[in-house]
């Protein structure tokens, strides 16, 4: 597995995994996921909004070259009732193909940890997952 900075390229490959991610979790809650008409280009907007941008870290994972997964975790200030003594890092949206979360999502997570300790922000958190 490889874990890198996330280019361009990759948009293509992200907008592709989340939209087949919305269609499972709209099975789940039809009303929360159900899609905008330009959902995926809304999309892929954000995400080249996100590539390169200094307060976010765009991580794509690969095995032997193809996309396995990818991580967007955003710094962001933290509520003024909290001083972790540095940015905290949120997770905005990760996912893997073919629910690869025990090797690319380990990863991608521990890649992107290490990014938000090293001198960017400072990690911790809280994980809130909405399905099994």
């Amino acid at each position: 597995m490889k874990v890198r900075r996330a280019t361009n390229d990759d948009i293509a490959g992200m907008v592709e995994l989340m939209d087949m991610r919305r269609q499972l979790y709209k099975s789940f809650q039809p009303i929360f996921w159900r899609c905008a008409p330009n959902a995926n280009a809304a999309q892929a907007r954000f995400f080249a909004s996100l590539v390169g941008n200094d307060g976010a870290i765009v991580l794509v994972c690969e095995e032997r070259e193809i996309f396995r997964g990818f991580i967007i975790a955003i710094l962001t200030d933290a509520p003024p009732v909290y001083a972790p003594g540095g940015k905290p890092c949120m997770i905005d949206d990760f996912a893997v193909v073919r629910d690869d979360w025990s090797v690319a999502g380990r990863a991608l997570l521990y890649d992107g940890a290490a990014r938000c300790e090293s001198g960017r922000g400072r990690a911790g958190g809280s994980c809130m997952r909405a399905h099994g």
